[in-house]
């Protein structure tokens, strides 16, 4: 009697495990966004090989010849003319010839040619233009005014070791007229030449080639993002990212929670595990509406793991609350994406989403 007993008991027991490793697995699966309709869009971006282009120059005048010819990468790019005060055109001819003294010294750096030699082998570049026009399109078919970048230039800054100017990795001009993209930052964590020692460990190993779209997608869906900055809250400030991640779903399809946030598996699997736990923590310490910047620095801005919580909780853990969240608001009352992008109540999302923490 006591040996089937405790049969009995194994068979449960086997049977609870099961059925939370299911729940796991199932939480962990892709939930897809609904799919607009991208087949009559027409994006007229194209691409430049201007890394190519600058590290084959032989002098100076190579260098001039090909900044002329590209005056938008040159204008935009290399002065950032339209992001900051300006000193008069004398200083700016200076800063002009200095960009170009650059150029060169880089085209005359042995260790680049074999870094572009690297993501060239690497990077499958045309499979990452299709998927860049992709997100251009599904932008526009959200947003018909949308204007794309008239060019998308392939770049190269030595991983920040050479002063071309600040956001080397990828930069979205103020107007989007060009987009430009240095590829030598995205050969991943592993790679030789580590990226710049400012860059954190956690965040660096989001610096793989398959991400470019995703951070394209997010600097431009920070452009349409309508924010409160009068509410200092922490909801509101989880919500701001949860909006911009919401968009970078809605034009790259069936893109994982766990790739916009920048977890890993491991760390999804905690939040799986703890869901329930992180929610009445958030409870208990009263998070949401609190207004201090500790409590946002410790809850929502990018760090290894959220502390509070548990050293092996991920960081900016309220930003995927926020994510889930918003998804059940949004679902609850059948948005478009511009309208979620005009949410600017996050007090509303919270109270009539019925989330709450699964």
């Amino acid at each position: 009697m006591r040996n089937i007993y405790l049969w009995f008991s194994l068979l449960i027991l086997f049977a609870c495990k099961e059925k939370k490793e299911n729940n796991i697995n199932d939480f962990l699966k892709t939930t897809c966004l609904p799919e607009v309709d991208i087949s009559k869009v027409q994006v007229k971006t194209t691409f430049e090989r201007i890394d190519k282009a600058i590290l084959e120059a032989q002098n100076e005048e190579e260098i001039k010849r090909i900044l002329e010819k590209n005056p938008l990468y040159n204008r935009l790019y290399l002065v950032r003319e339209g992001w900051e005060k300006r000193e008069p055109p004398k200083r700016q001819s200076k800063e002009k010839d200095f960009m170009i003294e650059i150029l060169t010294s880089m085209a005359k750096e042995p260790y680049l040619d074999s870094l572009r030699m690297d993501y060239e082998k690497i990077i499958p570049l045309e499979k990452l233009q299709t998927q860049i026009l992709s997100v251009f399109k599904h932008i526009k078919a959200y947003y018909p005014d949308f204007k794309e970048p008239e060019k998308v230039y392939f770049s190269i800054s030595g991983i920040g070791s050479f002063p071309l100017n600040t956001s080397t990795d990828i930069f979205y001009a103020p107007n989007g007229e060009i987009l430009v993209i240095g590829l030598d930052w995205f050969l991943g964590p592993t790679y030789k030449y580590p990226l710049p020692t400012h860059i954190p460990t956690y965040i660096a190993r989001r610096y793989v080639w398959q991400n470019i779209p995703v951070f394209i997608a997010e600097l431009i869906g920070n452009r349409y993002n309508a924010f409160n900055a009068m509410d200092k809250t922490v909801l509101n400030e989880m919500m701001g990212y949860a909006k911009t991640y919401y968009f970078a779903q809605s034009v790259i399809p069936c893109l994982a929670d766990s790739v916009v946030l920048g977890y890993t598996t491991k760390q999804m699997q905690y939040i799986a595990q703890h869901k329930e736990l992180i929610w009445k923590h958030y409870l208990d310490k009263q998070v949401f509406f609190n207004t201090t910047r500790e409590f946002r620095r410790d809850y929502v801005e990018d760090s290894p793991f959220t502390l509070p919580i548990s050293q092996e909780c991920p960081g900016g853990i309220a930003r995927w609350t926020a994510l889930r969240m918003l998804k059940k608001y949004v679902e609850k009352k059948k948005l478009s994406l511009p309208q979620v992008m005009q949410l600017q109540d996050a007090k509303e999302i919270l109270q009539n989403s019925g989330y709450k923490g699964e």
